[in-house]
């Protein structure tokens, strides 16, 4: 099913670019005439403080640059919110794992080493080692020689 959509939607783009092509090809093809444009500049003139530049182009090429500029300036206003949230998906994510290495250098304070890690030595009272002797004393009596 997902298959066939995704096909489908292929389809659809492919036929959608050519069709648009097309049209821009017809639309230069039939505007190939020359145009003049004014366009005002200012000037450091208190009589006439702007001037005009007037040039030509071919009526196509003005128009195909204006779409291009439109087409830039949407593809921009769609793509920075898309960058705005990835922004801030990526310094959510450092904040985490700053929190996370804050815990970790914590730890020996917050959850000291557990009593396995200690030596094995055992210290005993003066009494103790009297009774060890002790039974080790018995243990060598009760031993059959």
């Amino acid at each position: 099913m997902f298959r066939a959509i995704k096909i489908l939607g292929w389809f659809l783009g492919i036929s959608i670019l050519l069709m648009v092509g097309g049209a821009v090809a017809l639309f230069f093809s039939e505007n190939n005439t020359w145009v003049a444009l004014s366009w005002p500049y200012p000037r450091m003139s208190l009589d006439e403080p702007f001037g005009v530049h007037t040039f030509e182009v071919v009526l196509g090429v003005a128009a195909s640059g204006w779409l291009v500029s439109v087409l830039l300036l949407g593809a921009a206003l769609v793509l920075f919110p898309l960058y705005l949230r990835r922004t801030r998906q990526y310094f959510s994510t450092i904040k985490k794992l700053e929190k996370e290495l804050v815990d970790l250098r914590n730890l020996p304070f917050k959850a000291p080493a557990p009593l396995e890690d200690l030596p094995d030595e055992q210290v005993l009272a003066p009494e103790d080692e009297v009774d060890l002797e002790r039974d080790l004393l018995r243990e060598e009596e009760s031993a059959p020689a």
